[in-house]
């Protein structure tokens, strides 16, 4: 659009009313304004910056003089041409012009700064690692959650940076199968073996002179109880950790720090952005067994980290239908770089992909 248009227009009429006015010398002046030495047709006078034209006293008339000066200002962002018609006849009453409009951009030249309202929802899960992990990590579902919040940026013509703040929560399901510990009991007793066997009774004997003599027996089968040692071993079973599905959930206002590259055709926006996290734990709500398998810890018991570092990321594609608001359909994934629990022997780290909506208003 034309910031302005100054159109200044000087015009003097000199006539010169009558042979009388010639011969007593008088000469009528024209005082321009502009900015060029002209010459007047018919007369033998200059007119100059401030200055003044006195035509040659043998003329009949002098013609009428016009003098015009055009100022045209137009913003970068303006009209495409311009069409100009200024009068410059003595006949002509004023100078018009005539302005063709263009349709102005859709983004103005000076708007770099956007903000964005952002809702949406996430699959989220956690990956567990060390102490027991291994015995029920197979049970671990994905939880739907939600995530919200506000972004400002500096946006230029194909990159961009800035800030936000997130609210986000992480959450899984878990599956957890009771735990069972075996003991043994060893006792030992003793006990009475039948065992049996023959016996040789000497019934009589006889003697044949002074060196021989023999001996007349009768068997007996009688059955000795041998006295043996025996060892008795008792299981016992016992449960120590009882079957249950918990619901882990941990909440977070993060802080992004965001990087920005896009390409814009028309009224749409292609895009990138993502970049580096801190959270800020909020809350936390669920339990997990413990390493030695005789119960849970409850996460109001354990320890967490109350700063986390994270990443986020997401493609988004936006409609502009006017020069300051657009709508966009954001798919984004977003997790975390640390342990969040803040001790123990069990790492657990979590993960969320899903899509977001955003309202973004591009700051004029």
């Amino acid at each position: 659009m034309l910031d302005g248009d100054v159109l200044e227009i000087t015009e003097a009429a000199t006539t010169l009313a009558a042979n009388e006015s010639l011969d007593q010398g008088s000469a009528p002046s024209v005082t321009n304004r502009g900015s060029h030495t002209n010459e007047l047709p018919g007369t033998s006078g200059t007119m100059g910056t401030a200055g003044s034209t006195t035509p040659t006293k043998g003329d009949a008339e002098a013609p009428s003089l016009v003098v015009v000066k055009s100022t045209t200002n137009v913003a970068t962002d303006s009209l495409a041409s311009d069409t100009l018609d200024v009068a410059t006849t003595p006949s002509d009453s004023a100078a018009t012009a005539t302005v063709l409009p263009a349709a102005p951009l859709l983004i103005p030249a000076r708007a770099p700064w956007e903000i964005s309202a952002l809702a949406g929802i996430f699959s989220s899960t956690a990956h567990y690692q060390g102490g027991n992990s291994n015995t029920w990590n197979d049970g671990v579902n994905r939880v739907t959650t939600s995530s919200f919040g506000g972004e400002l940026m500096h946006m230029g013509r194909n990159f961009g940076m800035g800030l936000g703040i997130h609210y986000s929560s992480y959450a899984e399901r878990i599956a957890i199968g009771e735990a069972r510990t075996n003991s043994s009991t060893i006792t030992n007793y003793w006990f009475l073996t039948p065992v049996d066997t023959t016996i040789l009774f000497i019934t009589d004997s006889i003697h044949a002179g002074t060196d021989s003599a023999y001996y007349l027996g009768e068997s007996v089968p009688v059955t000795v109880n041998v006295l043996t040692e025996g060892a008795d071993t008792t299981t016992t079973t016992s449960v120590t950790r009882q079957a249950r599905t918990v619901e882990n959930r941990t909440s977070y206002v993060e802080i992004p720090f965001l990087l920005d590259a896009h390409l814009v055709q028309g009224r749409w926006t292609l895009g990138v952005r993502g970049g580096p996290t801190v959270g800020l734990l909020t809350g936390r709500t669920g339990a997990l067994p413990k390493p030695t398998n005789d119960g849970y810890t409850e996460f109001g018991d354990q320890a967490f980290r109350e700063v986390m570092l994270g990443y986020t990321a997401r493609a988004y594609i936006r409609y502009r239908w006017n020069a300051a608001w657009s709508i966009g359909l954001e798919p984004a994934i977003r997790g975390q770089l640390m342990n969040s629990l803040g001790e123990g022997v069990i790492d657990r780290r979590a993960t969320a992909f899903g899509g977001m909506l955003s309202l973004t208003y591009r700051l004029r």
